[in-house]
């Protein structure tokens, strides 16, 4: 619909769905298996599989001896990121750069889940249909120690091949299909695997009894804060390392087996025998620039098509305590090799088993694949691993589709976006080949600071699950949710293929994309401000030009506040947004703040796909956080009329919406409506988003909205009146699973009004994220880590993915407000345009550390503090990048009276100033190159100088 929102006082209250009228959730079906009573909880431990797996010739040791399968360790909240047993049956670990397409490390161990060819993701449909799977997309090794007949094993296990889980419907994330079932039923698979999973990179631990090396894998695609460019390869990298622990020497072929599915549009089922999308299909090997490998293409696909591109894998040499041959070398021993074409992964296999792979220097080209048919290659890297030594190989997989087409989803952007958009890894790269040499020609240092930034932000003192909650959200740039044209626009969906485009109310509750890719937070608002600004529908437009929501256009006057705080000291960029920005607050202060008073009474459409009525804190919140913030740029820009203004509006909205919605008695904030305008407004319910907007201000540094210990107490009220459990409970969206617990968008613990509001029994982790955040910040850790906990325990692997949270599809945008809890639990502010870093740790603070990000660069913040914090040392540590730091606040101190400073051992200018806190002023500024190591000592004056 649209909806002439600028004549807020004439509106009827008729809801404007995110899906143009359609019910998000109306498709939702029960969860439960195909099998089993009706109480059936997903939550133990599945019941034991009775289907006969196949076993390896001799010599191989039988991998399901009883209890089959083996059961996991009791997984406690802190487990390391790791995940075993049960906890792998949903796990689908992703890979891909941002805006690259995305596919999974299954938590069997094969490569499934393909979303890379720019298609949409149909799983949060809710219902059946084939998963974006594809055969022959696994790994294998053979194994044998001098002398002896080899170990050869798919590595692949069906620990969770159970009858629950191939029961379930296909959409649910431990769905298994038949196929993978027939593939360890005839190829003999590994009893189990742990997978660590700290996105970007998962590190498995193969169990395989009696095979005479110990392997491990490290899975990662590049991803370096800071760096969009580098961030978005479309590909990944696999690294074993085989470890030989006996007293001898045993040679090793591992092999990444592919298939060429180039002509699949990435959604019709690719499993089956014969497909009408193959034919022509060809493989062909190469062997050049440090890579050996096949390159997989299609002569039958038009180049104007969606589905065409190519796909390749390929041998990386690796240098260790030990050379390796040249690549393509083959020799028995050392060297790759490959399968160039098998019809089936049947005969793959065997031609591995059977070693009769050839040099890659000798290979030959496939034959054009029959119509309907196309190959699987094998890529495969011998080598012998000494007594007592270990050794590495890798593999690069990497994939190129370039043409993005503008699907029937977005046929109402046809004037704004062209039929053909392109991905913009396309304009860097001419094939997958092409992208397979660059990024092996770059993994030393890609590889280097993704590590630097993985251990860094993982090994942060605070629990588990609120670094899960932050970094794993990550994953959500490289899902099919968002993408990055080849003009160099950022554009995304809600969730997977669902509720076009770059919707303000929903991307405007994260703060992830603004604190690690400033240059795409950039991009979004230039495009909310400029791109698709327009007066008649309001300002900032709520999709991308289309139809407007309050909550959307007050979040994306926030969100540009905090994206100049974080990359624009220069203010090189915000003059770019500032004239839309002053429209915007204009039209703010005479639409819709029509009695002066900083209260919106008129219609408010928001994200709940509604227009509430009333004076109410969820749009207050807002509203008082766009104020503050506008005012901040304001200053920025020179404009002190305009500053004053804006603080004069903030101070007397926070003190009426303050004085309107409080209700003591309720301990929480409520909707300041009548029985006549209640419709769709939560009224006297306790509202998940009543102060929405913290998880913003905080971000920004901008404080408490309202009163400090009202905001408090309604948090706590939240976490108290709003959890629900299943059963009985059941989510409006069909995402819970029995055993599954959480907290609804509304609860009515002193009666409601009409109706009360639409998706009060909606469930999502995006709305609960900016309540945590808030928590942290009142340092109620007790309820911030009770909420949290819950969430985790959901996406724990068993039924959902970790990184993969739903709401109105998978992979849903909202969850990027998760960063939110990161920042709060490091107490973090940064200001890029005064050079401004502090920390206030909620977690650990007499020994501390954690990741920042700054303008140019980012690294590690440590502190170590005595009983009492009245002295101790912190440092910074430079990892990646460069930037200035001015001042270091260190909130956590209390009040040193003296200081020393070095900058890699060299004494700097430093002086405490503790108006405000303890905060450090250095003079001159400090520049950070990757590396650098500043360390600061307090220290309460004894009658000794500092130093003494």
């Amino acid at each position: 619909k649209t909806i002439p929102t600028l004549d807020v006082h004439t509106l009827t209250s008729e809801p404007m769905s995110c899906c143009r009228g359609k019910n998000c959730y109306g498709q939702a079906e029960s969860v439960e298996p195909a099998v089993g009573a009706q109480n059936f909880s997903r939550y133990p431990v599945p019941t034991r599989s009775v289907r006969s797996w196949a076993s390896g010739a001799a010599p191989a040791q039988a991998q399901f001896q009883e209890p089959w399968p083996p059961k996991s360790k009791e997984r406690l909240l802190e487990g390391h990121f790791k995940f075993e047993g049960e906890h792998l049956a949903a796990c689908n670990f992703p890979l891909g750069g941002f805006g690259a397409g995305q596919l999974h490390l299954q938590g069997d161990g094969t490569l499934q889940g393909w979303h890379v060819l720019n298609q949409e993701d149909t799983k949060g449909d809710m219902v059946p249909r084939p998963a974006q799977n594809v055969p022959a997309c696994f790994f294998a090794i053979s194994a044998a120690a001098h002398g002896d007949e080899p170990h050869n094993y798919l590595l692949a296990t069906p620990q969770n091949y159970t009858y629950e889980n191939t029961g379930l419907p296909s959409y649910c994330e431990s769905h298994v299909n038949s196929e993978s079932v027939q593939r360890l039923q005839e190829l003999p698979g590994i009893r189990s695997l742990t997978l660590q999973g700290r996105y970007p990179i998962a590190d498995v631990t193969y169990e395989v009894p009696g095979l005479p090396v110990e392997l491990t894998l490290e899975a990662v695609s590049p991803l370096i804060p800071g760096d969009a460019r580098r961030s978005a390869f479309p590909g990944a990298v696999f690294t074993f390392v085989a470890k030989n622990p006996s007293r001898t020497a045993v040679k090793v072929r591992l092999m990444q087996a592919q298939m060429n599915f180039v002509g699949w549009d990435g959604k019709a089922d690719a499993m089956g025998k014969s497909t009408d999308f193959w034919g022509e299909n060809v493989n062909t090997p190469f062997c050049a620039s440090g890579l050996a490998g096949i390159v997989m293409s299609s002569n039958q696909v038009k180049r104007d098509s969606a589905c065409f591109g190519s796909l390749c894998v390929a041998a990386v040499e690796q240098c260790g305590d030990q050379d390796f041959v040249v690549l393509g070398g083959g020799t028995p021993d050392e060297g790759v090799s490959l399968i160039v074409g098998a019809s089936t992964e049947t005969e793959l296999w065997s031609r591995f088993v059977g070693a009769q792979e050839v040099p890659a220097t000798a290979a030959c080209p496939t034959a054009p694949s029959p119509s309907g048919s196309s190959y699987c290659g094998g890529v495969v890297h011998s080598l012998v691993v000494p007594p007592n030594t270990s050794r590495s190989v890798s593999f690069i997989l990497t994939w190129h589709f370039p043409n993005r087409l503008r699907s029937d989803l977005l046929d109402g952007w046809k004037s704004s976006l062209p039929a053909v958009m392109s991905a913009r890894y396309s304009t860097w790269f001419e094939d997958a080949r092409a992208v397979a040499t660059a990024l092996h020609e770059e993994s030393e240092m890609l590889l280097s600071a993704t590590r630097a930034y993985r251990d860094t932000i993982y090994g942060s003192t605070m629990p588990e699950n609120i670094i899960q909650s932050a970094a794993g959200r990550v994953a959500i740039l490289g899902s099919p949710t968002m993408f990055w044209s080849g003009d160099g626009i950022v554009l995304g969906f809600e969730g997977n293929h669902c509720c076009p485009l770059n919707c303000s109310h929903v991307y405007g509750y994260g703060v992830l994309l603004e604190r690690l890719f400033p240059e795409i937070a950039q991009d979004m608002q230039y495009s909310a401000f400029v791109r698709t600004w327009d007066e008649e529908k309001g300002g900032v437009t709520m999709r991308f030009g289309q139809g407007f929501a309050i909550d959307g256009a007050l979040a994306s006057v926030i969100k540009t506040y905090l994206v100049v705080q974080q990359g624009d000291s220069s203010l090189s960029w915000l003059p770019k947004v500032w004239p839309n920005i002053k429209k915007m607050m204009n039209i703010l202060l005479t639409k819709y703040d029509v009695d002066g008073d900083g209260c919106i009474r008129g219609a408010q459409e928001n994200t709940y796909d509604t227009h509430m009525f009333g004076a109410n804190t969820f749009i207050g919140s807002y509203y008082v956080t766009a104020l503050r913030a506008a005012a901040r740029m304001a200053e920025l820009m020179g404009e002190t009329d305009l500053a004053p203004k804006y603080i004069e509006r903030a101070a007397l909205s926070s003190e009426n919406y303050d004085k309107i919605c409080w209700k003591k008695d309720f301990g929480y904030y409520v909707a300041d409506v009548t029985i006549k305008n209640c419709k769709y407004s939560y009224g006297p319910g306790c509202f998940i988003d009543q102060l929405c907007a913290a998880g913003l201000s905080f971000a920004c540094g901008l404080g408490y909205m309202f009163q400090q210990e009202h905001e408090a107490q309604a948090r706590r009220s939240i976490s108290k009146n709003n959890v629900v459990h299943s059963p009985p409970f059941h989510d409006c969206q069909g995402h819970f699973f029995p055993g599954d617990s959480g907290h609804q968008t509304c609860s009515y613990p002193n009666g409601k009004l009409g109706d009360g509001m639409q998706y009060d029994t909606l469930v999502s982790i995006g709305w609960t994220y900016p309540v945590i955040a808030g928590l942290l910040h009142d340092r109620n850790i007790e309820d911030a880590t009770y909420m949290n906990d819950m969430q985790r325990q959901r996406q724990d692997g068993r039924n959902r993915s970790p990184w993969n949270e739903p709401e109105c599809n998978t992979h849903y945008s909202r969850m990027l407000s998760g960063w939110g809890l990161y920042d709060q639990a490091c107490g973090l502010q940064y200001d890029a345009t005064r050079s401004f870093l502090a920390f206030d740790p909620r977690f650990s603070i007499e020994e501390f550390s954690c990741f920042f990000a700054a303008e140019g660069g980012w690294g590690r913040y440590t502190q170590q503090a005595v009983s009492g914090l009245s002295s101790g040392t912190v440092t910074l540590t430079a990892l990646y990048g460069s930037f200035s730091l001015k001042q270091l606040g260190i909130f956590s101190f209390k009040k040193p009276d003296a200081c020393l400073a070095d900058l890699d051992g060299s004494a700097v200018s430093a002086k405490l100033v503790n108006d405000a806190g303890t905060v450090i002023s250095f003079d001159p500024s400090l520049t950070m190159s990757k590396g650098a190591l500043l360390t600061v000592t307090l220290r309460v004056k004894t009658g000794l100088a500092l130093g003494e």
